[in-house]
């Protein structure tokens, strides 16, 4: 891109000035055609101080120190009133060391209508003054002590003693720390102030410098003359409290208020955006009128109907004849190219005979009703999962015995709640329990006992009732009693379902085990030494064991271990390496397959008395068997087995 060409797309930006000067000297290299307008007698080579005097206590090249940029909030009636100030470093045609400085008005301000604008220091206490009208209350050039000067104003008589406190509030030095630091850019408040011989409306907007922070409580103070735009609507001491009082409650936190005029339906803009408007009206436009050409449009079409019902003038007058002191919608307005919630309030003044004006205010209620909705989501998470798990809650008042039923099921619907005495519902099902059952059940759910744990639960606590209701096959339900503390009130909630399915398969995993227990059991009988063998963990579980060996073994040990062992201490020398070569879990895991489910060792066990060398020798058949097998047909676990068969080799001889 040719140089030509940036400089056009400098000079098409209408309200920023762009300037350069010189690092050493701060003459002036360049300056774009907004510049050159507010400006006309600028040229190249004069210094940025001779062109805008006075303006250098603001510069953003005081605080650049060795950034490579630096920001400043600084007033300028040359470019508008108040500005962002940005200089940031650069190379003038790679060879000069330079500054290029941007300067860009506030939106929200409107500078030529301040009576007042001071440079705030919030973290050094402490102001300068940058526009002053006559009769200032303040230094005119500025002061240590901001604090001080604030009180000064509040408890000289100049302030309406009505606003005093909220003017005293506002300003406290604390507040407004805290207010910026919570990331809001604007700060409003609206009092009374003595100008000559009456007190005149003043609207204060307290703008945060963009680069605020704990090193840099830089923030514009801001005052303009709002006395005449509010004068027909809004102060009227005496017949106009209503309104007057609800301005003041929601000055602070409304981005738009509006004075409607119910007789000629004219309205007052107080504020739009956040902001007073910059431009006064040489005639205040009918409100019907501003509402269709200013308001709807910003409006999500699902609430433009109820948004002109409630608040076009007709709709205003009807709340006003209706007896109504406040008319609310919450609704959807655009903002920056999205739908925010807020809030509209028309405050109606019927009950101070002064029925023909009505104030208008909209609230940003976005953030908070964001995380309403993110509760309500979670709980219709949590419903969800209650629902596809329980058929039945009960939520029980502890204080007068009365509960709520709600189905949970899908057809379900909250009108359907059957809400009655807790005890008469627990009472009419005992009837239809198993006698053994019906105990426990008239234990856990009845009042007296929801009441007693209640009283000793502090903050969580459960408990599980399970119970039979007669018929073939019986019936089986379960009720967990949940306890929570919400809100420092103990609410008790009964969740039920019907657990037959589960108590069924429950019933036959039982009778597994005990078929598995007697199969297991008529082993032992058969053989007088049984284990588990887990061949995947190289580990076996004793079922039977008789004799030292078991005392060696124990009742779980590592398989390849236990082996060795019995080995060497119950094994004759001459049997135990033909032993281990069959008993170990390499040779278990190769020779295991579902076509050749056993492998079997025999050997002479050592006699009882190691010296005794003329014992017969007790022959043993060690056998171990597959019970498992996982993937690829590879062996999971096996029983051990071990038979005396020193009585069949005896016969097999005498044959």
């Amino acid at each position: 891109m040719e140089s030509k060409d940036y400089e056009i797309i400098l000079n098409s930006m209408p309200e920023t000035g762009i300037y350069v000067i010189r690092q050493d000297n701060h003459s002036l290299l360049y300056f774009n055609k907004r510049v050159q307008t507010v400006s006309p007698e600028i040229r190249l080579g004069m210094t940025c101080h001779e062109v805008w005097a006075g303006s250098c206590i603001n510069c953003p090249l005081l605080t650049i120190e060795g950034r490579q940029e630096g920001r400043s909030l600084s007033y300028n009636a040359t470019f508008g009133g108040v500005v962002d100030m940005v200089a940031t470093r650069m190379l003038w045609k790679d060879a000069i060391p330079a500054f290029v400085v941007s300067v860009t008005p506030r939106i929200e301000s409107s500078g030529y209508t301040y009576r007042k604008i001071l440079r705030l220091d919030l973290g050094r206490n402490r102001y300068d003054v940058l526009k002053f009208d006559a009769g200032a209350w303040l230094n005119q050039r500025g002061t240590e002590d901001l604090a001080g000067e604030f009180e000064k104003l509040a408890g000289s008589g100049m302030v309406h003693p009505d606003d005093v406190e909220r003017f005293r509030d506002f300003t406290d030095i604390s507040h407004l720390q805290n207010a910026l630091h919570s990331g809001k850019s604007v700060l409003t408040c609206i009092y009374r102030r003595l100008h000559e011989e009456e007190f005149r409306w003043y609207l204060v907007e307290v703008v945060r410098a963009f680069d605020y922070s704990e090193d840099n409580q830089t923030a514009m103070f801001c005052v303009k003359d709002v006395h005449d735009t509010m004068r027909e609507g809004l102060e009227r001491e005496g017949d106009n409290v209503r309104s007057r009082d609800a301005l003041l409650a929601v000055g602070e936190r409304s981005f738009g208020i509006y004075a409607v005029n119910l007789e000629n339906g004219a309205t007052d803009i107080i504020r739009v955006e956040g902001h007073t408007p910059g431009e006064e009206l040489l005639l205040p436009p009918l409100w019907d009128t501003y509402l269709h050409s200013r308001i709807m449009e910003r409006l999500h079409p699902a609430y433009r109907e109820a948004f002109l019902a409630k608040f076009s003038t007709e709709g205003l007058i009807q709340a006003r004849d209706a007896g109504e002191q406040e008319s609310e919608l919450l609704c959807q307005w655009e903002i920056g190219g999205s739908y925010r919630y807020i809030s509209v309030t028309a405050h109606l003044n019927s009950e101070h005979g002064n029925p023909e004006y009505a104030l208008l205010a909209m609230e940003n209620m976005d953030e908070q009703m964001r995380k309403e909705l993110a509760h309500s989501k979670h709980d219709m998470q949590i419903a969800a999962i209650l629902k596809s798990r329980f058929t039945m809650m009960t939520t029980v008042n502890l204080e007068n015995g009365q509960c709520e039923r709600i189905r949970l099921d899908g057809a379900a619907r909250m009108q359907d709640a059957q809400v009655g005495d807790y005890s008469y519902y627990t009472q009419l099902l005992i009837p239809q329990l198993y006698p053994e059952d019906a105990l426990n059940y008239g234990h856990l759910l009845s009042l007296e006992h929801l009441q007693e744990k209640a009283a000793v639960t502090e903050h969580y606590a459960e408990e599980i009732c399970q119970y039979r209701i007669k018929g073939n096959p019986p019936r089986w339900l379960e009720q967990h009693i949940i306890y929570s503390r919400q809100n420092g009130r103990m609410v008790v909630n009964i969740l039920g379902h019907d657990i037959t399915d589960e108590k069924s398969r429950e019933d036959q995993r039982h009778r597994a085990m005990q078929d598995r227990a007697y199969i297991i059991s008529s082993l032992s009988s058969l053989f007088f030494s049984t284990y588990y063998i887990d061949l995947e963990r190289d580990t076996f579980r004793a079922v039977t064991k008789l004799g030292k060996g078991g005392d060696v073994l124990g009742s779980e040990v590592n398989c390849t271990a236990a082996l060795e062992v019995y080995a060497e201490n119950f094994i004759h020398p001459d049997d135990r390496e033909d032993y281990l070569k069959v008993m170990n879990i390499p040779n278990l895991m190769q020779n295991l397959r579902w076509w050749q489910p056993y492998v079997s060792a025999t050997y002479r066990k050592l006699p009882q008395e190691p010296d005794d060398d003329t014992a017969a020798p007790q022959w043993v058949r060690a056998t171990v068997v597959l019970a498992q097998i996982g993937g690829n047909d590879m062996p999971k676990t096996a029983v051990y087995v071990a038979q005396d068969i020193t009585e069949t080799l005896q016969r097999q001889q005498l044959k």
